[in-house]
């Protein structure tokens, strides 16, 4: 697959990026902020290239728009981590990005390193896409990902911790798969814009019922029997 600039991001035969043949996919929202955990992340790449020399990470994120110049000093210091750590062959940053969901089809690992956070989209959209997580335990990641139980939590600035759980999912073609689908099914049975709608309707109908009841059980016994 080639993106719009010209960057070439499909795998080819025998290009196993993160686990072998995997890309890791880092969805920074529209920004390069401190409390998005960048440079953890950027130190956990140069654990995990240790083992897996071939591996990739995907930064996606605007860090020029002017709503975010205070992040653009954080941004530096992203670059300047990759650059000291000789990643430059294993990190891309790719800025605002509109292609998305083709980013994420090939990719086979989401991350979310965030030191802070509350529902992060970017983690329903790894689980639309069936990806396998590896999220840190801030805001609803924990709920999200049913307390591990579809995706890998960790605490938030240990890059030694992140870099643990993202080989284990290296090494396992099979927990990955696993974890994608667990992952996936809980995405479209809870967060899913159908799942959503369908507990509003519950919500209003419980209400109605409610109030018809009280309705009536609120009336006289005689009001029947007035002429």
């Amino acid at each position: 697959m080639h993106s719009q600039h010209g960057e070439r991001f499909g795998k080819e035969a025998g290009d196993i990026r993160f686990a072998g043949h995997s890309r890791i996919k880092d969805r920074l929202r529209c920004q390069f902020a401190y409390g998005k955990g960048s440079l953890n992340l950027v130190r956990a790449m140069a654990l995990v290239v240790r083992r897996y020399p071939s591996a990739h990470l995907l930064l996606v994120g605007a860090h020029s728009d002017p709503a975010y110049s205070a992040s653009s000093s954080y941004f530096e210091a992203v670059k300047q981590e990759v650059a000291r750590n000789s990643l430059g062959q294993n990190i891309s940053i790719l800025g605002q990005r509109r292609d998305i969901s083709a980013l994420l089809h090939v990719c086979d690992i989401g991350v979310l390193s965030s030191r802070t956070e509350g529902l992060p989209v970017s983690l329903l959209e790894y689980g639309m896409a069936g990806l396998p997580v590896v999220a840190t335990q801030v805001g609803e990641c924990e709920e999200v990902l049913d307390r591990g139980g579809a995706g890998l939590l960790v605490p938030p600035q240990s890059p030694r911790d992140l870099a643990k759980a993202l080989l284990s999912l290296l090494d396992s073609r099979e927990r990955r798969a696993l974890l994608g689908e667990r992952f996936l099914h809980r995405v479209q049975n809870l967060y899913s814009a159908k799942a959503i709608i369908e507990r509003v309707c519950l919500v209003y109908t419980q209400v109605l019922e409610s109030n018809r009841t009280e309705a009536t059980c609120g009336e006289s016994p005689q009001d029947g029997l007035r002429a």
